[in-house]
């Protein structure tokens, strides 16, 4: 996961990583996890995390890179 790209879409949004946690329905060491490679985002907490930031859930995959689960 792109963690720059990341903290950018959340501080445009005024969010910090606890509301996306919320807004993902998962812990915010969850997201921890995917920065330090010990998970992978899932498709639908990609699609829930596309929707928080307000973009494509193309976007999100691409900046996640090999932390997307197949």
């Amino acid at each position: 996961m792109d963690r720059e790209w990341l903290q950018a879409r959340l501080r445009d949004r005024e969010a910090n990583l606890g509301d996306l946690a919320v807004a993902m329905g998962i812990k915010q060491s969850r997201i921890s996890e995917m920065f330090q490679g010990k998970r992978r985002l899932t498709a639908g907490e990609a699609q829930r995390m596309a929707a928080f930031l307000d973009v494509s859930i193309e976007k999100v995959i691409d900046r996640a890179g090999k932390a997307v689960a197949a």
